[in-house]
């Protein structure tokens, strides 16, 4: 899978508060990039997100459920799905 940064204009279309029940996930943008809590976020092709460590190891990956307007609506993380909250 190929892999590359996500451009600064892009960032908005991720920037968020993602919500199942009491499981919450943000991707913030921080220093010119995106991340989930200390895990730098990379795009994958097909609407993957790729999660790397400090090591550029792969750690998880979320797919992108994108609305409408473009934004990301849910996120894919395993079996659950989390709904965008903001």
């Amino acid at each position: 899978m190929t892999e590359s940064a996500i451009p600064a204009g892009e960032f908005a279309k991720y920037v968020g508060t993602y919500r199942n029940g009491a499981t919450t996930t943000q991707i913030v943008e921080r220093d010119g990039k995106l991340f989930v809590r200390a895990t730098e976020v990379w795009k994958g092709e097909g609407g993957w997100l790729i999660l790397k460590n400090a090591d550029g190891r792969t750690m998880s990956r979320l797919f992108c459920v994108p609305g409408a307007d473009g934004r990301i609506e849910y996120l894919h993380v395993g079996s659950r799905s989390l709904a965008r909250a903001q």
